[in-house]
């Protein structure tokens, strides 16, 4: 699979659910001998040569607004690569605007900048369109894996990290988490050892970082 450009949006890395969710992911990935990886929602994935200019200037617009909100959690499941937080996509905030809009939104406003630029002669002709809508938004990986999915669910509830409520889950003790970080990386697919972070906003000191 091709490299892509993917924001992801996460808890504070100064936060107790960054740190508890992390514990989390590292066990799953020692147990079954892969990589880890920071806990996340994955936004939007572009493609790997997208403008990283319009990238920036959309999330500088966007970013206070996203650091007003919460994704929830609602389940946990299990695919054929992995282990899976569904989040809430219909949550809203107290304007009654729901967090899978906040998606659509970043999307529309990339792509508004694309037909822009390209009009202008500012950014290449041939830019593709923003068509990439990332499926079952919110959700958070816990680990990626082939085999020993279920099991790792079991184990995880034994531990007390994995708690089903009416309505809702907790994990590590919490019900979702306050968006409080915005990372850049370029992804290779389900194998987070070809990943690569290279940029990072955090709220309270929101310019833009190398890694």
């Amino acid at each position: 699979m091709s490299r892509n450009l993917s924001i992801w949006l996460l808890p504070s890395t100064t936060s107790p659910e960054y740190r508890d969710f992390s514990k989390i992911i590292d066990y799953l990935a020692e147990k079954h001998g892969k990589a880890s990886f920071s806990p996340h929602a994955t936004l939007a994935m572009l493609p790997a040569d997208f403008p990283l200019e319009i990238v920036h200037d959309v999330i500088n617009e966007m970013k206070r607004d996203w650091f007003s909100r919460r994704i929830e959690f609602e389940k946990v499941f299990t695919t054929w690569v992995g282990v899976v937080i569904q989040g809430r996509h219909d949550t809203v905030d107290a304007a009654g605007v729901s967090i899978g809009s906040l998606q659509q939104a970043f999307h529309d406003r990339l792509q508004e900048e694309v037909q822009k630029r390209r009009t202008a002669g500012t950014i290449a002709a041939d830019t593709p369109d923003v068509k990439n809508i990332v499926p079952w938004f919110p959700h958070i990986s816990l680990a990626y894996t082939e085999k020993g999915q279920d099991e790792s669910v079991k184990d995880i509830e034994s531990k007390g990290w994995y708690k089903p409520l009416d309505g809702g889950i907790e994990i590590a003790g919490f019900q979702g988490y306050k968006i409080g970080a915005i990372h850049f990386a370029y992804c290779g697919g389900l194998k987070p050892e070809k990943w690569t972070l290279f940029e990072q906003i955090e709220e309270g000191n929101e310019i833009l970082a190398e890694v």
